[in-house]
C-alpha cells in the first residue's frame, strides 16, 4: 500500500496546524485503538523528556492520520501484536553493530514496504536542526513509531 512522500507532507502540514494536545489525541484514540493509546501512554516513555514525548505523539498523529484516512474502518490491534512487533524491532535495533544512528537503521529498511513513511520517521527524529530529540531519545522513539507502523500494516493486511 505505500504512502507517497507528497501524502505524508500533506498530513504533516495538516497536523502542524492542529492545536490539539497529544493527550487529547490519546484520549480520542483510546476509543478507536485502545491498545495503541495504552502503548503510547506507558511508563517506558517516561524516559523521554516531556518535549520528546509530545513530539512522539505528534509524529504518531501523522502516522495515524495517514492510515485512518485510507482505512477508516481499521480493525483494532491487540496488545499482544504490539508487544511482538516492539520486541522484534528492539531485537533488530540491538543487533545493529554500526556506531552511527542512521547506519543502525539500515536493517529496518530492508524489504520494508512503507519506506517513505519510515524515512519520514528517521528524518523527523534525527534532523540536525531539531533539538527536540536527544541522542538517548532517538532509539525508543524510532522503535515506538516503527512498531505503530508495523501494527497498522498487520491490521490492514489481516482485515
Amino acid at each position: 500500500m505505500k504512502f507517497k512522500a507528497t501524502q505524508i507532507d500533506a498530513v504533516i502540514d495538516k497536523e502542524s496546524e492542529n492545536d490539539d494536545d497529544g493527550m487529547a489525541l490519546l484520549r480520542q484514540l483510546s476509543g478507536q485503538q485502545p491498545a495503541i493509546a495504552a502503548y503510547l501512554a506507558q511508563e517506558n516513555f517516561n524516559l523521554l523528556t516531556v518535549e520528546e514525548h509530545d513530539y512522539l505523539i505528534f509524529l504518531f498523529s501523522i502516522i495515524h492520520s495517514l492510515y485512518n484516512s485510507r482505512f477508516p474502518e481499521m480493525p483494532q490491534v491487540t496488545q499482544n501484536i504490539i508487544e511482538k512487533c516492539e520486541e522484534s524491532n528492539w531485537e533488530l535495533m540491538n543487533a545493529a553493530t554500526a556506531k552511527k544512528f542512521h547506519s543502525r537503521l539500515d536493517a529496518f529498511f530492508d524489504n520494508f514496504e512503507e519506506e517513505d513513511l519510515l524515512a519520514f520517521v528517521e528524518d523527523a527524529i534525527t534532523d540536525d536542526d531539531n533539538d527536540l530529540v536527544s541522542h538517548e531519545g532517538r532509539e525508543p522513539m524510532f522503535v515506538a513509531l516503527k512498531t505503530v507502523i508495523d501494527v497498522y500494516e498487520l491490521a490492514v493486511k489481516n482485515k
